[in-house]
């Protein structure tokens, strides 16, 4: 698998180029095949379907036995999906290397986000939090595990100067770099943390008074953009929650990059956050994420040129929408119908010239095998390059599975053939 990932490369670049109006564009007109990666042990929803990469693998976790096991799913040659409970780690990380670990910090796993190398970015709770990479393919290796460790094998992060390893991870980019938060002596900080320079905090909080206060990085892109949440002052009305962008290249030299308060939605309790972020460099940043509303919550995007844009629910939905992913395929997440929770999709690049505002459920878009069962999409979690979403839904009414959508453009013959799906997944062409 890994001896074919610059070609893998190659073919997304391509895809992204050209294909961006085909093969990655969601309007009522795209449809999507349903790949079931399995069943997920889910007591109480304790359980998520995290970021696909581009060669279709897919972070998350589950609870077993009052547990939490952080997982990723791999395709294999077979046409199968195998998924793999990543072990506890057995490293440490120590001024830009690794150290073997020997004494025992948390208990329980979760996994939020991979990168295009397999490698894996999620922490370990219990007795304290702290932040933790996985390696889940011996080459490449960005993050420098070296040979002499097994092909599969995780390492604490640490934290902060002066704090221990209070640290939780949530995003990561292909170059290895991470996001999340951190505690030092003060306050929960949003940190970055990279094999060079380790844990670092990304500046002051959005609190502009009365010291620091909490603030959490979510996600981060390959340019080294990160968006998440930070805690602002409202004065005599005490604080809340905006969402922000972190720009590491600020227009000016003599500038620090710091984060940028995005605001929220008109209406509401004024709280936001965000969850996912990407420059391409084509039409600059788009961060998404959720903000309250009149009666609710809903989905954003923000673009510096546009400001906070609300992405609204489905039509009669129960004002209960978010955002969790951006790419080039467009922007996914979740919104409401009477039934419940359905998994949605908003245009980035909308051929039809429909408002870029209108949700889509994905659910209308999809026609499942019979032998599947009653499949429902409740959240849409990623998508990659190549315009293929992680889902988390149910089979059945009952079974929480972990899904992958494939655009029905990549069955069509030629360029845009099932060779697109195989080439870049490792999968035979149909099921």
């Amino acid at each position: 698998m890994n001896h074919s990932y610059g070609s893998r490369l190659a073919l997304t670049s391509v895809v992204i180029l050209l294909g961006a109006s085909l093969t990655a564009c969601v309007h009522p007109k795209t449809h999507y095949r349903v790949i079931d990666l399995g069943t997920l042990s889910c007591p109480n929803g304790n359980c998520a379907v995290g970021t696909v990469n581009d060669v279709c693998e897919v972070a998350g976790y589950e609870e077993t036995n009052g547990e939490d096991w952080a997982l990723v799913w791999q395709p294999t040659m077979s046409g199968a999906w195998v998924k793999t409970v990543l072990p506890p780690p057995t490293l440490q990380y120590a001024a830009g290397s690794w150290a073997n670990k020997s004494i025992l910090s948390a208990t329980n796993f979760r996994a939020f986000s991979i990168n295009n190398f397999g490698e894996v970015i999620g922490y370990g709770k219990g007795p304290r939090n702290e932040a933790v990479l996985w390696r889940t393919r011996a080459v490449p290796d960005p993050a420098g595990f070296g040979s002499g460790q097994p092909a599969v094998v995780g390492a604490y992060l640490g934290g902060l100067p002066n704090n221990g390893a209070v640290s939780e991870g949530f995003g990561i980019n292909t170059a290895a770099q991470t996001v999340g938060n951190s505690k030092d002596m003060i306050a929960i900080l949003a940190s970055q943390w990279s094999r060079t320079s380790g844990m670092s905090t990304l500046g002051s909080s959005l609190l502009p008074t009365n010291g620091v206060a909490p603030s959490h990085a979510v996600a981060i892109d390959d340019r080294g953009d990160i968006a998440g949440d930070a805690t602002v002052n409202l004065g005599a009305a005490g604080s809340t929650t905006h969402a922000f962008y972190w720009d590491p290249t600020p227009s000016s030299p003599a500038t620090t990059a710091t984060m940028l308060d995005l605001g929220t939605l008109p209406g509401g309790q004024g709280n936001s956050k965000a969850t996912a972020v990407i420059n391409p460099g084509s039409f600059g940043p788009v961060v998404v994420g959720v903000s309250t509303v009149t009666g609710g919550t809903h989905a954003f995007s923000w673009r510096p040129s546009t400001g906070m844009v609300d992405l609204k629910d489905l039509p009669g939905g129960g004002e209960g929408g978010g955002a969790d992913a951006v790419g080039t395929a467009g922007v996914f997440g979740y919104g409401t119908v009477a039934a419940g929770k359905h998994a949605v999709g908003w245009p980035l690049i909308d051929l039809d010239q429909a408002p870029k505002t209108t949700a889509i459920d994905l659910n209308s878009l999809i026609t499942p095998p019979g032998s599947m069962g009653t499949v429902v999409l409740e959240e849409a979690t990623g998508v990659n390059g190549i315009g293929i979403v992680a889902v988390l839904g149910t089979v059945n009414t009952t079974a929480q599975h972990a899904f992958l959508l494939v655009p029905a453009a990549d069955d069509l013959p030629g360029f845009f053939g099932p060779s697109l799906f195989s080439g870049a997944c490792g999968r035979p062409a149909q099921q």
